[in-house]
């Protein structure tokens, strides 16, 4: 063999086995393989690059390479040997199989390698040398030569992984965006990261924000050991979201009882529409089965003929889309019983039910102590749930929503919940909106529990605990994110199909009754009249209803049209409903319960008679309407021409769309005043009230009279109305007895004749006036106690600037008869430390119901005063009232306000606190004003909401020269409105340097009523008489306007 040739293979000399360098065989190789690390990155993977003068031909343009394969802030700049010491600056340098370490400048931290490379190699050696019974051969050696030297690195790097601390690496990945993704990674034996760090990182890698973690299979990661010992892949969600998985589970569907296969009875197709009504053509299609007395009917509200021209073209193209829709429909009826029996398994295990309290938009609807829940299932009933504040993330607060996580027994289908507290003061409950529920696993429910109510011992009812049913739940279905991400490859109808389950029908007259339903949507509302021959199915049944393109639903009414209400055994009971999207699989379940009726005899448990029920649906994009029990007052008018009958309609409009037809009954009305209820989905801002009835011949002619001139009226714009006094005067609706406002209609019209022997009459909103919602049990029958005894709490906010606040702090308390006086709160050591809630117990004279609270600091020892108040509380030891404050305020002392006042006016449950308004102080100055003085002037004004306490009369400009002879001067003071202003106290401050200053006038400018006070003085102020106290002041409009046009509806 050649003797070049003989240098490469292995050799034995005295007895022993000895292997060549990496050196000597690579000088021969015309590539080399060679690894890059980061410098200063440990757990960054080596970058492998094939390295020749054919590809390379100088350092530069490697290293130019290697700085878009390894991350470093200025790019790869210089090469140095794995310890760091020697530079590589050719490319020949580099051995074959070596380690190196990336760099930008020369600092560098050496690579802590284990194992070098010769020593492996001298153990594969020694290894092939033993296989070979220590004979020195060619093909022992030369054959395997390039494949035994990557062995040789695999076993390197395998070796160093094992004595290395073991590394996890996880790829998150964003839900609903594949392509974003983020990778960590964690030691195995320690996580250096608590899993809320781990969140808060995945959250500025994402720039959104992170809440929860989930697997790729549905399974939820709540600590960092599932972390750990879990998949390479999670997927991270945001607060309110449900992870997109690829093979989502079966969802049950809700069967409400055995279906078989309808047989067609051959009817001709009827076409309803109405002119007030969307132009869709309505078709029915009526068959009919033989099982249980039950007869289903299915109705088709299809699109116009124009559109089903428009998608007759892409039939050919969708073919695709029906299958998958019929494919979709056949696996969620499969995986009923599957899904069933997986939630039975899971019964008795622990599970995290997700939970979302909505507080109400309302006047001190917030609240700083814990709620409790009770979950009430078709299995089982959970313990008493606490849901508990944060003192970090202040939890119910004003139109707020707030998450919660609580372990609890699975306890099956939510039915209802209890919800409650333990205060029992006035003031301490909170106003909710509604409750939302999740179940723990992916495939789960969103339940939604509407409430609208208030849980306070002093409003309305004084309950502090209420039972909340369900309104309903829809699917959390992965299916249906799929569908809207896909939604160009499905046909662009927007198909529901909706099942309506009877329970009970009563009617022992003739000719039964129709019934109607009605879908309100983000488009329009859509009818179906779908009962054959106008008539009421007699037992219980399942109907079945398709709508096409009507868009977001929100809204299902269900109406019965009774032609003769004087037969008042007619009743309907509505078990339930459930709407399901065609194509997607979503589902909407909606929990009704409900009688449709108009006698008492019927049903003694249901709460309103009347013959329409609404039902809001569950969506998760939008929120749940609320259902309100409208109280109406109607004053009667004249009845002339009005046939006999007892009953005449009424119809509610509103902002989100209109009621169902309820049935007056006059025969209830007592002295001209006819009170109704009706309970129906919220209508928003109530627009007008309609009422129709039968009249004879000649008030139809009438009708027709009064119509003209309403005619005319309208167009010479004349706010004249005809026929105001006809029929109804006036109506006064409110929402409900938690809501603290009505609407009053006064301005009537006779509306134009749409059917023969029919007046119509429409009210339109005139006022909206407030209501009190306080209980009628609260503070009616006590008396004022001579002294009140109040715990008082303030919060200071944690300031990087200051550890703690020395000074004396005084409050006020402001009342309907009076105010409390400077009360000094004494604290230890005269220090209010930062983030700490000090508690005080005052007393103090009754001052009725508070409006007002103040408080002022002094500073004591020569330290500056520089308190950052955060919030404060008052509650009454006897009876348990309170009010809090969100005060955020920063209280500052500096030389030109030595003792800094803050103010803060006291919002009690649906009473909206006094405004804070800006008072613009003019001061006018006489001739007898020296020119040459400095003099620091202090205003009190009093007025009916007591006074501002003393305030200095301040600009933005310092440099800015005051009080000169004959100039006007001009000031602003913010304070709590005072309402009507009588008395004036001007104080010049100690240490001014002046000798005599004449005051001429003061204005005073009222921007919430309108009103300028002007007080008249011609007094001259001296170094001996610095006080002033001016009254009875001449009080005009602010246009000119003489006084008693000033509007004083605060006071």
């Amino acid at each position: 063999m050649n003797g070049d040739v003989n240098q490469k293979f292995l050799t034995v000399e005295n007895g022993r086995k000895q292997a060549t360098s990496i050196e000597k065989k690579s000088l021969n190789y015309s590539t080399r393989t060679v690894f890059f690390h980061k410098d200063g990155d440990k757990y960054f993977q080596a970058v492998k690059i094939p390295v020749s003068k054919a590809r390379y031909r100088t350092i530069e343009a490697l290293l130019d390479d290697l700085s878009k394969k390894v991350p470093l802030h200025f790019g790869v700049r210089r090469l140095f040997t794995p310890k760091g010491r020697d530079e590589i600056k050719d490319i020949d340098q580099l051995k074959n199989y070596g380690n190196y370490i990336c760099a930008s400048n020369r600092k560098v931290h050496a690579l802590k390698l284990r194992c070098q490379p010769g020593d492996a190699l001298n153990r594969q050696a020694a290894n092939k040398s033993k296989a070979t019974d220590g004979r020195c051969s060619w093909e022992a050696s030369s054959s395997t030569l390039v494949e035994d030297s990557a062995e040789n690195h695999r076993q390197i790097k395998l070796h160093n992984e094992i004595i290395q601390p073991k590394m996890k690496q996880v790829d998150f990945i964003l839900n609903c965006s594949p392509g974003r993704h983020y990778t960590m990674r964690f030691k195995m034996n320690n996580c250096l990261l608590s899993f809320d760090e781990i969140l808060r990182n995945l959250s500025d890698a994402f720039q959104v924000g992170i809440a929860k973690l989930y697997t790729t299979k549905g399974s939820r990661i709540i600590r960092c050991e599932d972390i750990l010992n879990g998949p390479h892949q999670l997927i991270a969600c945001k607060k309110y979201e449900r992870p997109t998985v690829k093979d989502a589970g079966k969802l049950p569907l809700i069967n409400f009882g055995k279906t078989t296969k309808g047989v067609s009875n051959d009817k001709p197709k009827e076409t309803v529409c109405h002119s007030s009504l969307p132009t869709l053509p309505i078709t029915m299609d009526i068959h009919s089965r033989k099982e249980n007395s039950d007869i289903a009917q299915t109705v088709l509200l299809e699109k116009s003929d124009e559109l089903h021209r428009k998608d007759s073209a892409r039939n050919l193209k969708s073919a695709s889309t029906s299958d998958l829709c019929d494919q979709i429909h056949q696996e969620l009826e499969q995986g009923s019983s599957l899904t069933k029996l997986s939630r039975k398994q899971d019964r008795n295990k622990e599970c995290v039910y997700e939970i979302i309290v909505c507080t109400g938009n309302r006047w001190a609807a917030d609240m700083d102590s814990d709620l409790y829940i009770i979950l009430y299932g078709v299995d089982a009933r959970s313990e008493k749930l606490w849901l508990k504040q944060s003192l970090n993330d202040p939890k119910f607060q004003q139109n707020q929503a707030d998450f919660f996580e609580i372990w609890c027994p699975y306890v099956g289908e939510l039915k209802k919940i209890t919800v409650g507290h333990n205060e029992t003061g006035y003031g301490g409950g909170i106003f909710i909106d509604r409750i939302s529920i999740t179940e723990p696993n992916i495939d789960g429910l969103y339940y939604t529990f509407p409430c609208s109510k208030w849980f306070d011992v002093g409003q309305v009812d004084g309950k502090i605990e209420r039972q909340l049913k369900c309104a309903g739940y829809c699917a959390l279905n992965s299916r249906l994110r799929q569908y809207e991400q896909k939604r160009d490859e499905y046909s662009s109808e927007n198909q529901w199909k909706l099942y309506i389950k009877f329970n009970k029908i009563s009617s022992t007259a003739e000719n039964s009754p129709e019934l109607h339903v009605f879908a309100y949507s983000s488009v329009g509302k859509s009818r179906s009249n779908y009962m054959q021959q106008r008539k009421l199915i007699k037992a219980t049944s399942e109907e079945a209803i398709f709508f096409n393109e009507v868009g977001r639903i929100y809204k299902i009414r269900i109406e019965v049209d009774c032609h003769s209400p004087d037969s008042e055994d007619f009743a309907v009971y509505i078990e339930s409903m459930e709407l399901v999207q065609k194509c997607s699989g979503d589902r909407r379940h909606i929990t009704c319960r409900s009688w449709c009726r108009l006698s008492e005899s019927v049903n003694q448990k249901s709460s309103t008679l009347q013959l329409f029920r609404e039902f809001p649906i569950v969506d998760l994009k939008s929120d749940l309407l609320p259902v309100y029990k409208y109280h109406g007052k109607i004053t009667l008018g004249d009845m002339r021409g009005i046939e006999s009958g007892r009953y005449f309609h009424c119809k509610l409009y509103g902002e989100l769309g209109d009621s169902g037809i309820i049935y007056l009954d006059r025969n209830k009305a007592e002295n001209g005043i006819l009170e109704f209820q009706a309970e129906c989905v919220s209508l928003g801002r109530l627009m007008c009230v309609m009422f129709s009835t039968f009249v004879n011949a000649q008030a139809e002619h009438l009708c027709e009279g009064f119509n003209v001139l309403q005619e005319l009226y309208e167009k010479y714009n004349c706010s004249v109305t005809a026929g105001i006094v006809w029929l109804v005067n006036s109506v006064v609706i409110r929402e409900s007895l938690h809501s603290p406002y009505q609407y009053i209609f006064t301005e009537g019209r006779i509306l134009e004749k749409q059917f023969p022997g029919v007046l119509r009459k429409e009210l339109i909103l005139s006022d909206i006036t407030g209501l009190s919602t306080k209980s009628s049990r609260i503070d009616n029958t006590e008396t004022e106690a001579e002294e009140e005894m109040w715990k008082l709490l303030i919060t200071s906010q944690e300031m990087t600037n200051f550890e703690s606040i020395y000074g004396n702090c005084c409050l006020t308390v402001f009342g309907e008869l009076g105010n409390s006086g400077p009360i000094v709160l004494a604290e230890r050591d005269s220090k209010y430390r930062s983030n700490k809630t000090i508690v005080f117990q005052i007393g103090f004279k009754s001052v009725g119901k508070i409006f007002k609270v103040r408080l002022q600091m002094d500073a004591i020892e020569d330290h500056q005063v520089t308190w950052y108040l955060k919030k404060l509380k008052m509650k009454n030891i006897k009876n348990g009232d309170e009010f809090r404050i969100n005060a955020e305020s920063l209280l500052m002392q500096t030389e030109w306000n030595p003792r800094p006042i803050v103010e803060f006016a006291v919002a009690w449950p649906d009473i909206p606190p006094l405004p804070t308004i800006v008072y613009n102080i003019l001061v006018e100055n006489g001739k007898g004003t020296d020119r040459h003085q400095s003099m620091i002037l202090s205003l009190n004004l009093f007025g009916v909401h007591g006074d501002t306490g003393r305030r200095f009369l301040l600009t933005s400009d310092p440099a800015q020269r005051h009080f000169q002879p004959g100039n006007k001067d001009t000031f602003e003071i913010e304070t709590i409105y005072l309402g009507t202003i009588h008395e004036v106290v001007i104080e010049i401050a100690p240490g001014s340097r002046f000798k005599q200053w004449h005051l001429k006038t003061i204005e005073i400018v009222d921007p919430e009523s309108h009103a300028v006070y002007k007080f008249y003085s011609d007094e001259i102020l001296t170094s001996s008489a610095t006080v002033l106290i001016l009254k009875n002041p001449t009080v005009q409009a602010s246009n000119g306007l003489p006084a008693n046009t000033v509007d004083e509806n605060h006071d």
